[in-house]
């Protein structure tokens, strides 16, 4: 399978509080989120607009797959349950 044409790639501000997804995305709905090594950059506060804007950004059966760094701050601010633990995917 030649995933080049079904994969895509952008940069987006996760802080920008005047949208809620990439503008390329329009509406979010992803399948699969990846967050690694991001949060601990951040303090509580921000780190829970983040995971909040990404976990509103998935499909209804997307995949939130986070670092080590990020797995607690997930299952502290709840709404996911982690696909199998002790794994990072939610």
């Amino acid at each position: 399978m030649d995933n080049s044409r079904t994969i895509s790639f952008s940069t987006y501000d996760l802080l920008d509080k005047s949208t809620s997804s990439p503008q390329e995305s329009i509406f979010g709905n992803f399948d699969l989120v990846i967050c690694s090594n991001l949060l601990f950059y951040y303090q509580e506060k921000y780190q829970r607009f983040i995971l909040k804007k990404l976990i509103n950004s998935l499909d209804e059966s997307g995949y939130l797959v986070t670092g080590e760094a990020e797995r607690h701050s997930v299952t502290k601010i709840g709404g996911l349950l982690m696909v199998s633990p002790p794994s990072h995917i939610f």
